[in-house]
């Protein structure tokens, strides 16, 4: 139990440092958040066991160097990822780093002839889970240009000595190996893109029902952010759905009532799934209320529903349904 809520709690911190850009987008937003996990997972166990090897072997090498550059590039990657949202750059650095790894070793190992250099395939194999073929490509030029440059540098005599067995034979067996990981990265990739385009086609259809009902539905992520809002937007908080993301709803409701709103979706999402609020948003009128220049204030009453970790749209964890209830207000007072 207490495992589970530390890795909740990992994964909302992961969330929070996503880039605004890819919030619309539950796929793209998927997808950074699932790189920065994973870039920050091997960061973190390369340079926390650092200490220790210093500690065993004393001094370090230059390659032992170029392994702990190696392992620090990921936590590199990560930050230019939250800063950026490119994650094309992110991704090179990334793809740089185990490469940059993997020659490290090969270095320690026999140079050209190491049989560890086998694992530079692994670094287009890994760019099929988080980017298209652009990404691929770009992986596989980075080992490629990394096998070359190992196979100069042993030429030159810098490296271990080579074992003789593999002196000959294994810069032919790593691009064969590269080769046929890129084979595998554009089959993968032709069957995720038709799975994508079903998902859209899902998402649309969602989309299109969403935006035809009058009540604003919200999405919130674990630090109650909003994450999605329908087109009721425009009528309910005076605003596009867009401008909603992140903190846009909460700016819009009523001061006095705002910690009744954080209240209702902390209960819905820590306590028994399900909350219920009765607040103001106050907002200045935009294209959806041409007769009207005065702010308005209206009374919404708001149903929130904790969300089950396989229904999650883009790392939601709350869905709010909010409708207009100012009329009954007015009547019952």
């Amino acid at each position: 139990m207490r495992s589970s809520i530390s890795l909740s709690t990992v994964r909302t911190q992961v969330a929070a440092l996503a880039h605004p850009s890819v919030l619309p987008n539950s796929l793209e937003r998927m997808r950074h958040e699932r790189f920065m996990l994973t870039r920050l997972a091997a960061g973190a166990v390369g340079l926390g066991l650092a200490p220790a090897y210093l500690a065993w072997r004393g001094a370090m090498g230059s390659f032992e160097i170029l392994v702990l550059i190696a392992a620090a590039l990921p936590l590199v990657a990560v930050v230019v990822l939250s800063r950026s949202g490119r994650l094309d750059i992110a991704h090179g650095l990334s793809a740089a780093a185990l490469a940059l790894f993997v020659a490290a070793l090969a270095g320690m190992t026999g140079g050209a002839s190491s049989p560890l250099l086998l694992w530079l395939a692994a670094v287009p194999a890994e760019a099929m889970f988080f980017g298209s073929r652009a990404y691929v490509l770009r992986a596989s030029l980075i080992a490629g240009g990394v096998l070359g440059g190992v196979v100069i540098v042993h030429q030159i005599g810098l490296f271990a000595t080579p074992a003789p067995d593999f002196s000959e034979t294994m810069p032919v067996l790593v691009t064969g190996a590269i080769l046929h990981a890129m084979l595998f990265a554009v089959g993968f990739l032709r069957r995720r893109d038709e799975e994508l385009r079903e998902h859209r086609a899902s998402d649309a259809r969602a989309q299109l029902l969403l935006d035809h009902v009058g009540d604003l539905v919200t999405w919130h992520d674990g630090s109650g952010a909003v994450v999605f809002a329908n087109a009721a937007a425009a009528t309910l908080a005076g605003a596009q759905p867009r401008e909603l993301h992140g903190r846009g709803l909460f700016e819009r409701v009523h001061i006095a009532d705002r910690p009744l709103f954080l209240k209702a979706l902390s209960d819905a999402a820590h306590g028994d799934g399900r909350a219920s609020a009765c607040f103001r948003t106050l907002f200045v009128p935009g294209d959806a209320w041409p007769d009207q220049r005065a702010p308005v204030a209206l009374w919404l009453e708001m149903q929130a529903h904790r969300v089950a970790d396989g229904e999650a749209r883009g790392g939601a964890a709350v869905v709010c349904v909010m409708r207009d209830v100012t009329a009954r207000r007015a009547l019952e007072e």
